[in-house]
């Protein structure tokens, strides 16, 4: 074998058995991370979810809309209040990803081990998607998706002529007789929701790269997603389909119940998480700890 092929395979094999690898001791931090997020985390995001479908289902079958309960005029605004819970859950959840462990030595600790920067950050990314798709989506998306079936079981999809009637002549009763979302659709909705969630997952350990205090973490990981939401209103379309700001477009399209793309803005920010832990991961390689 000639010597410029035993270099490099020698080279490969020290830096295997040195432990110099960038993803060195990635197995152990993940599995430490899933202990934070199983099961307390993600059955805090599965209770949260489920609640807002319990309160739902109750303000749907009792009172007033007993007689002639209509789910469509409350489904919509559920899914809505729902999207906004899960952000500030997030944002909350994931405030002390990186800040805590840098500001309280415990990253320095670990580091100083055999254990490499990169899969310490990514260590934290990893961690949440099963959080996240567990906790936050799948749990509270099924029991959704449960409510609707009970719905349309009881025939709330279903219009009489005087209902007809009633909602061409009152536009002020449109939204009593709005249809319940296909199946396609909720899922559809589900998907852009775990983008959003996980981009935010990556802003927080990026801006926890940069920001020890709490508050201004909380503020400002807040203050994306806000700012994201009224971009995707105000901006122009041909930039805000460059952005995350797409999905959040997405999903306000959804909650209207119209159609309105899945794929193309999830891969979009998709993207941009990637862009975000790879900035999140240069930085934190460079840190002095």
């Amino acid at each position: 074998m000639a010597t410029a092929e035993v270099l490099p395979e020698m080279s490969e094999r020290l830096a295997r058995n040195t432990g110099r690898s960038p993803l060195r001791g990635f197995a152990g931090m993940l599995d430490a991370e899933l202990r934070r997020w199983f099961p307390v985390r993600a059955l805090a995001l599965a209770s949260l979810g489920c609640a807002i479908a319990a309160v739902v289902f109750v303000i749907w079958s009792s009172g007033a809309n007993a007689d002639n309960p209509r789910l469509g005029s409350y489904v919509y605004v559920s899914f809505g209040f729902w999207i906004v819970v899960m952000v500030l859950a997030m944002v909350a959840a994931t405030q002390g990803a990186m800040a805590d462990e840098i500001d309280e030595g415990t990253a320095a600790w670990v580091i100083a081990k055999p254990v490499g920067r990169p899969g310490f950050v990514l260590s934290k990314f990893v961690a949440a998607v099963p959080g996240v798709l567990l906790g936050a989506i799948l749990v509270p998306g099924i029991v959704l998706r449960v409510l609707i079936i009970e719905a349309e079981g009881r025939g709330d999809t279903e219009f009489s002529a005087d209902d007809v009637f009633r909602l061409v002549q009152s536009d002020g009763e449109r939204e009593v007789f709005m249809t319940l979302p296909p199946l396609d659709r909720h899922l559809g909705t589900l998907i852009l929701l775990a983008s959003v969630l996980l981009f935010i997952v990556a802003v927080m350990i990026l801006l926890g790269c940069a920001i020890r205090s709490r508050a201004a973490l909380f503020l400002l990981g807040l203050a994306v997603p806000i700012g994201l939401l009224v971009y995707s209103i105000l901006g122009p379309a041909t930039i805000v389909e460059l952005t995350p700001a797409w999905a959040f477009d997405a999903l306000l399209t959804m909650i209207r119940n119209d159609p309105a793309p899945v794929l193309a803005p999830t891969l979009l920010t998709g993207a941009w998480t990637v862009g975000l832990l790879a900035a999140a991961t240069a930085w934190f390689s460079r840190m002095e700890l």
